[in-house]
């Protein structure tokens, strides 16, 4: 079922294609996967999350792989292969959401993580990347794949329409990951 899923949308990027591979992997290797879709049940799935929790994934990860089985599920239900999604649960009532939330630096933090960048005769370097990083939230790939041309100085605008991405054979210039 899900490579029949991912089969109906096959123009993705190499990481999404990675991520697939991986859940592909995870899916022959556990139980869940050699299950005929119509005896999978709701109590199956929430076992299968229970599961990858125990072999030490990530809630987020178990939310996405989640994601991924229950669209595969409502291409089985379309195609009149089974009545309800098994899938269709609040993860957060199986496993526990252990999420640490993402907090911006203050401003205080910010200016000590600068001072000390200035200052350090290692990462005095980095100063101005970091600089550019916390006033405009680009990601790294984004930033180390600027040129001049990418930049308006007199109108004080940086175009991001490309990211350098590197990789076991070399590095490659992408699309960035979001427009």
């Amino acid at each position: 079922l899900y490579e029949k899923q991912i089969a109906l949308r096959p123009n993705v990027r190499e990481g999404t294609t990675r991520g697939r591979k991986q859940l592909m992997d995870i899916l022959k290797a556990d139980g869940l996967g050699n299950m005929a879709i119509e005896k999978i049940k709701p109590s199956d799935a929430k076992e299968w999350a229970i599961r990858m929790k125990g072999k030490g994934y990530a809630f987020q990860t178990i939310n996405n792989y989640k994601r991924s089985l229950t669209a595969a599920f409502y291409t089985a239900i379309n195609d009149d292969l089974v009545r309800k999604n098994p899938f269709n649960f609040k993860l957060s009532d199986v496993i526990e959401n252990d999420t640490t939330p993402k907090i911006a630096l203050t401003a205080e933090q910010e200016k000590t993580l600068l001072d000390f960048a200035k200052k350090d005769e290692t990462y005095q370097k980095y100063y101005r990347a970091i600089l550019v990083l916390l006033n405009t939230g680009l990601r790294i790939s984004e930033l180390c794949g600027l040129t001049v041309k990418d930049i308006d100085f007199e109108n004080g605008f940086i175009n991001i329409d490309h990211q350098i991405r590197h990789d076991k054979n070399g590095y490659h210039i992408l699309p960035p990951k979001t427009a």
